[in-house]
Parts: structure tokens; sequence; C-alpha cells
């Protein structure tokens, strides 16, 4: 109900206090005799994605057999950061350090996106949240294409994205970013904390690659950046700049991969389920969200609603779920035939003069307010 998400929304909304906490807060909202909803919200700093699915396995654990069923942890997160703090020396900091110098040896360009208005001069980072669950037959001619290619969901489905990237903006050439996590131990496996590092990927297009081919592509950038993902993301940043070659964020398009990460807690008597809540910010331009589970492939679109209005989103999310198709049912396609479908898909929709120059309104700052018929939603 609106009064439930307008509850929901405010407590994602009201700030923490690093110094009193708590920094988790929950509100249960009884929506009729036999349903509930609860809105979970913690502070990065103490958690990320992985942590939400120990806190809901852990939930229906302590709710069904008590607290004294949960296992000791053998660490402690200070224990983590003691380590990880020791494992970085100043040998393995310079080379990581002339890594990323010579993955981005000059500003990179501005991420080429259909968007509606220009960049304002200050980002407010309003957002919203498109859901779009992807259909069962695709989501079992995915996993079938894995099987076959022995191949990850991930990889495929980041290839997708930069495909779909690349049909929008006609480049070959830009970045996005990624989360790394850190969970490398077994001990870490059960522990709530904030073990994710943003991580820098750089597309490689170039020439006229089938998708098999760039679905390797893929897989080495990633396998290389997460090799140096222990660098520190401010030194990367200290050591690259955190810009464009226009002055735009460096970051702005985000790709991150949930497999399995959060399921519904098994709760006595109740069915459960878990949906991810719009809380109405972008942290970057355009953000795919791929939740990947037993449940299906579930797609979340964050966006920035100072760049974009929802229709054109919906039109990207539709594209996606095409060039995913595609992916797994014609891997011998080559990049530019799915750039020409991506290209014609956008000529159809938005005409032939809003298609040829997608994001022509990059680098024009915004100096007037626009009209409120225009902002879309908040």
């Amino acid at each position: 109900s609106k009064k439930v998400r307008a509850a929901l929304l405010e407590d994602v909304r009201s700030p923490f206090s690093l110094d009193h906490g708590p920094l988790v807060r929950a509100t249960l909202a009884r929506t009729s005799d036999r349903a509930y909803e609860l809105g979970l919200t913690m502070h990065h700093i103490i958690s990320d994605g992985a942590s939400f699915g120990i806190f809901l396995r852990e939930l229906g654990v302590i709710y069904s057999q008590g607290k004294e069923s949960l296992p000791a942890l053998e660490l402690q997160f200070d224990d983590f950061a003691a380590w990880e703090q020791e494992s970085l020396d100043e040998e393995r900091l310079r080379a990581g350090l002339a890594f990323w110098k010579s993955v981005f040896p000059e500003p990179v360009a501005d991420l080429n996106l259909p968007r509606d208005f220009p960049r304002p001069e200050a980002p407010a980072s309003r957002g919203h949240l498109l859901r779009v669950q992807v259909p069962d037959e695709l989501n079992a001619k995915v996993r079938a294409f894995c099987m076959e290619q022995e191949v990850t969901g991930y990889q495929v489905e980041l290839t997708a994205y930069l495909i779909l990237l690349h049909g929008l903006g006609g480049q070959t050439d830009f970045v996005i970013g990624t989360p790394s996590s850190c969970r490398n131990r077994v001990e870490l496996e059960g522990m709530i904390g904030f073990f994710v590092r943003t991580v820098l990927l750089r597309s490689d297009l170039q020439g006229d690659p089938d998708v098999n081919e760039l679905i390797a592509r893929s897989r080495a950038r990633v396998l290389e950046a997460f090799e140096h993902d222990d660098v520190p993301f401010d030194r990367v940043i200290q050591a690259i700049g955190n810009q464009s070659a226009s002055g735009a964020p460096l970051i702005q398009g985000w790709f991150a991969h949930m497999h399995g990460m959060i399921t519904a807690p098994q709760l006595p008597d109740f069915q459960a389920s878990y949906q991810l809540f719009d809380s109405d910010n972008s942290r970057f331009d355009l953000s795919l969200i791929v939740d990947e589970s037993e449940q299906g492939i579930a797609l979340y679109f964050e966006y920035d609603v100072d760049l974009f209005t929802p229709a054109t989103v919906e039109r990207i999310a539709q594209l996606y779920v095409h060039v995913l198709r595609r992916c797994v049912q014609s891997p011998t396609a080559s990049l530019s035939a799915l750039r020409e479908e991506i290209q014609t898909h956008e000529t159809e929709k938005r005409g032939p003069k809003r298609a040829a120059r997608f994001s022509g309104l990059k680098g024009v700052r915004r100096t007037r307010a626009r009209s409120a018929s225009q902002k879309g939603p908040s």
C-alpha cells in the first residue's frame, strides 16, 4: 500500500548516527490479517548484498529455532580488517597502481547513453528502480548456454550489458563500475559486514567480434581487474582521476550480479518472499543489478531521474532482454549485427533524429529547472 511504502521510504531516507547507532533498522507493517511487510535498512558501512542474505537466513533460524541454533563465528570483522591492512604492502600497492595507470593512461570519454535531459551542474542523485523479470524460458536458455559453454551467468549477463551500451551509444571504449567481493575465505562466508570493493572495467569491443569472443574478452577483463582489486579505490582515483574527459563523474554506468546471494527467510507457518526496495536514489546514471536465483533472473535498473524518463529506461530494459536472448540463441552473431538491431529499435521508438544523436546533450550544463511535468518520479 502507499501508506506502507511511505513509511518504508521514510525509514530508508532517515540518516544514521555513526557515533551512536544503531546502524540497522527494521520496520514491520501488518497489511492484512495474515500478511506482513518487513523493511530492513542497513548502513553500507556494516553491510553488503551478501549481508542481507545472511541476515534473512539467520532471521529464519532464530525465529524457528532460537538464537542458540546459530553457529559461532570463527572471526570477527576487525580480524578481517587487520588482515586486509597487513596484506597490502608498499610493493604490492605500487604494482597495483601501475596496473591501473596502464589501463587508464588518459581520461576516458563520457558513457554515451540516450539521456533525455542534460546533466545538472549539481547532481541530486534522485533515482528510481525499475524491476523486470526475465521470462522463464529465457532463464532456462541462459542456464543451458552457461553449462554448454562452461561460462558463468555473470560473464554472459555482463557481456549483454556491454553490447547494449555499445549499441545505444556506438562506443567501443568506455568504462563502467562493478563490485568485487572480498569474501575469499571460508571464515568470511557467514559474516555480516562490508566486504565489497569498487572495480573499474574498461570495455574491449574493438573489431567486430562475435558473442563468443566478447564473452571471452569480458571474462579476461574481469579476471584481470579483480586480480588488482586489493588496491583501495580512493588510491586508484588519486592515481587516474575521478572525472571523464568532460569533467563528469568517472563511473556513469554500473553492473552488479547477485547469484543466490539473497533468499527469503524460511519461517514456520509463513510463506516469505523478498524484493529490493526502491529508495528513490541513484548513485550512477544507469545501473543494472542482476539477481539470479532459483526463482529465475530479476533485473533491477536503477537510474537518475534527472537524466532519464521512465519510458526511456523501460525501453532500455526491453532491449537488454532482447540482447541477452540473442547472446544465448545466436552466440556467433557479430557485434555490428547486434548494434544494428539495437539502433533500428531506437529509431523505431524514438524517431530517426532522436535516435541518431542519442546523448547529444552530454556535456551541456542545465541552467534552468525543468518543468514539473518533465521531472519524472521522485
